[in-house]
């Protein structure tokens, strides 16, 4: 899901992102935190 947030096609990455807010609001998983960690301290700008 968070390499589609880089992709350059509007729609593709607005679904990413919309999945990616619907995983984070309704999972109750402890192994989702260091995912998401490593999607916001990638080096590349379109991710974080």
């Amino acid at each position: 899901m968070i390499n589609l947030l880089q992709n350059s096609a509007k729609i593709i990455a607005t679904s990413g992102s919309v999945g990616m807010r619907y995983i984070v609001t309704n999972t109750q998983s402890s192994k989702l935190a260091p995912l998401i960690l490593a999607g916001i301290e990638s080096k590349s700008k379109e991710i974080r």
